[in-house]
Parts: structure tokens; sequence; C-alpha cells
């Protein structure tokens, strides 16, 4: 049995949101990867996945928390 998610990094700011940011301003979201955001920010593709199923759910959970 799979252990329940633990409440995402990029909810609460910290290296994957702001990674993620810098990345989207250094090239197209199309060429952006999982390795490029997991070495920018410091962690292994495994907890990435542990929190997240891809790229793109990361980056919707972010702009929905994202303040107007």
């Amino acid at each position: 049995m799979a252990r329940p998610r633990r409440i995402r990094p990029a909810l609460r700011g910290g290296a994957p949101a702001e990674s993620v940011w810098e990345l989207i301003e250094e090239q197209p979201l199309e060429r952006m990867t999982v390795g490029d955001l997991t070495a920018r920010a410091g962690c292994n593709r495994g907890t990435f996945y542990y929190y997240y199923d891809d790229m793109y759910e990361m980056l919707d959970v972010m702009i929905d928390r994202e303040p107007a």
C-alpha cells in the first residue's frame, strides 16, 4: 500500500517553487524537465514524484495557490 501524500512543498514556497519560476523565465515550459527542476531545487526525482505525478500537476497546484 502506498504512503499518503504529504503537504506539497510548492504550496509553502521554498526551493522547488522558486526553481520552477526561475526555469520558466529561462526556457519554454515544453523544454523543462523534472531533471532540470530537481537539479535546480537540490532534491531528487523520487522526492518530486512522491508529491507530484508530473511537472504539469505541480504547476497547476502552484498557480492555484498563487495570490491574485
